[in-house]
């Protein structure tokens, strides 16, 4: 399926989040375009240019009018503000143990909300890592050749 083809059905159709449950969904292909759909508010399509990185830190960006806004406010914006302040000043290549370190550094403890999945794709390399429920310590990382799940050594 084509990028331009999922365009044009999240276009058409609206997605909505199940009762009792929030989340975001960002497609991406190969060569780095994106679409972020936020349930219930809108479709947010970016291209290679418009930014090399992209965080959900579950509050809306598509209130926003940037792909990366730098001046928000709302639940969630001081996660997404630090990730922000992080990425403006790393240095080097950007890798899984990096991305890790990052989105360890703003996960979310309760009793309100707590970091259930953290997600990682490359793009470049087709690569997906996650960890479920703060277990940074064991990453996982879906094989799309395979269609299993490896278990990845944190280094």
């Amino acid at each position: 399926m084509k990028f331009e083809d999922i365009k044009a059905v999240l276009e058409r159709v609206e997605i909505v989040n199940a009762p009792k449950a929030s989340t975001h969904n960002m497609i991406v292909d190969t060569d780095g375009t994106t679409c972020l759909v936020e349930p219930g508010r809108k479709n947010i399509f970016t291209g290679v240019d418009d930014s090399d990185w992209y965080v959900v830190t579950n509050f809306p960006l598509a209130d926003y009018e940037e792909p990366v806004p730098t001046v928000v406010s709302g639940s969630g914006s001081d996660r997404y503000l630090q990730v922000l302040d992080i990425m403006s000043v790393l240095q080097g290549p950007m890798n899984a143990d990096r991305g890790f370190e990052i989105l360890k550094s703003v996960e979310q403890y309760g009793p309100e909300w707590t970091t259930e999945l953290s997600m990682l794709y490359d793009a470049k390399k087709r690569q997906l890592f996650y960890c479920l429920d703060q277990d940074f310590e064991n990453i996982l990382e879906y094989d799309f050749s395979s269609q299993d799940i490896v278990q990845r050594i944190h280094s």
